[in-house]
Parts: C-alpha cells; structure tokens; sequence
C-alpha cells in the first residue's frame, strides 16, 4: 500500500509536466543492469526432533533458521514496448545469504525427572541462494527529454537453495544410582534442500538519461512468493518465504 501511494503521488506531481513539456517518445527495447538491495521477509524458524545417542538414550534436537538481512546481489534486464508505452520483459536476479544455525540437544535422566542435560553447537557456514525471474508488464511515462518514470507487475519464478542441519550426532552418559546427567554434540551434518515456485511482483523505477539511449535509474519491487520443503532433520513439512523488498540501481539502455 504504501509503494502504490509513493507511485501515485509522483505520477500527480508529475502530470502537469507530462502534459506541457515536449518529451521524448520511448525507444523500442530496453536493458537494465543493476546492483540490487535484497530485503528478505524470512523470519526465524525451529524444527525439532527426538535423537538416540550412541549408547541408546533418547534426546531433544532442536535447531533453526535465523531471520535474514539485507544482501547485495545483482541483475539484469531486457524487453520492448509493442505498444506506445506499454511493453514486456524479463528480469533475472541473484542474492546469496551466509549465516549460522544454532543446534541444542536436552537429554533427560532416564530415572530422574530433573536430571536434564544440555549441549550447544553452532553450525556455520551455511548458505541461501536464490535466483529470481520476473516477467514484466511495464507502462513507461516520459517526463520530459531526459527523465522516465516505469510501473511494472507480472508473475516471477523463484529457485532457492537452503543449507539446512540434517543429523545430529551427541554422545550422553547419566549415573543410575544419582541425579548426574550429560550430553555432548560430538557432531552434526547438512545438506542442501532445493525448491522452486510461482509468485508474482510489483514495482516501479525513475531513469535519468544523460544521452538518448545512456542513463541511470533506481527502483523498488516487492517479490512475494512461498515455497514448500521437507526439514532434512525432523522429516516434517515446513514453509520458506521468498517474499522480499528489493531496491536496484543501475545502468538503463534505451534501443
């Protein structure tokens, strides 16, 4: 809501402007190549299963998925207008995310109610890939001579490649005559779980040309997207968001 109000602002601010200056008709064909600004609304999420240690004693495994921040990616674009200001396109981008997934084991005495134990280990260097094609329809506004104004939506594909912890190795010994208990994490494993689904975007951009068919431009898009997977750990069905806030910045290209 409040990008669609950003871009109707400017559009009104702007159509006095349309209306009286002599402005550039626009080319055919257009690319874009950007740095981009990726904002995922991927949250933290926990999945938990029950292990058995080597010597036989059952323990909770908990581990997660941290929420993730902004990366730098890049990607391009490219289209054409078979109507006066009106045309379609397709947009590639990519954005990589490192981070580490903390994974705890709580073993409790088999005899005793209180005696738990507790170990902690991080798994580093895990990490997220996603890969993203738009497929634009776009409406083209020219200012003036050197200034455009784009709005744009359309159906995307997504790709994502998660690191995820998928085995939990931890050793536990406890006292049969008392309350003393322990676990250790002797070692754990990852593999890399891959998804792909439809979604859809939404977004604008405002291009300044210093030449005819040489200029440079920012935008905004909202990708929103959901992908369904399997946790590698507990074997159960869990949800990724692809949802993001994307702000590029580029090179433009008019043909």
């Amino acid at each position: 809501m409040r990008l669609s109000f950003v871009f109707a602002a400017a559009l009104v601010c702007a159509s006095p402007t349309i209306g009286s200056a002599q402005v550039q008709v626009p080319s055919r064909g257009w690319v874009d190549i950007n740095v981009v600004a990726a904002n995922p609304h991927q949250g933290s999420q926990e999945f938990t299963t029950i292990g058995i240690s080597a010597t036989g004693l059952p323990a909770t495994v908990d581990t997660s998925i941290p929420a993730l921040g902004t990366v730098i990616g890049a990607g391009a674009e490219a289209g054409f207008n078979f109507a006066k200001g009106i045309g379609v396109g397709v947009r590639y981008e990519e954005a990589r995310w490192e981070y580490s997934s903390p994974i705890t084991v709580v073993a409790s005495h088999p005899a005793f109610l209180f005696g738990t134990a507790m170990a902690n280990v991080t798994a580093d260097d895990l990490e997220r890939r996603e890969r993203t094609i738009d497929f634009p329809i776009q409406w083209t506004a020219p200012i003036n001579h050197r200034v455009t104004i784009r709005m744009f939506a359309g159906p995307s594909l997504h790709f994502v490649q998660q690191d995820m912890v998928s085995n939990v190795e931890f050793a536990s010994t406890f006292d049969p005559a008392g309350t003393l208990n322990g676990v250790a994490i002797v070692g754990y494993e990852q593999r890399q779980v891959e998804a792909s689904t439809v979604g859809f975007h939404v977004g604008g951009d405002v291009s300044v040309f210093i030449s005819r068919h040489i200029g440079v431009g920012v935008g905004v898009r909202r990708n929103h997207a959901t992908v369904d997977i399997t946790d590698p750990l507990s074997n159960q069905p869990a949800d990724l968001s692809l949802t993001r806030f994307t702000l590029s910045a580029g090179l433009r290209l008019r043909f």
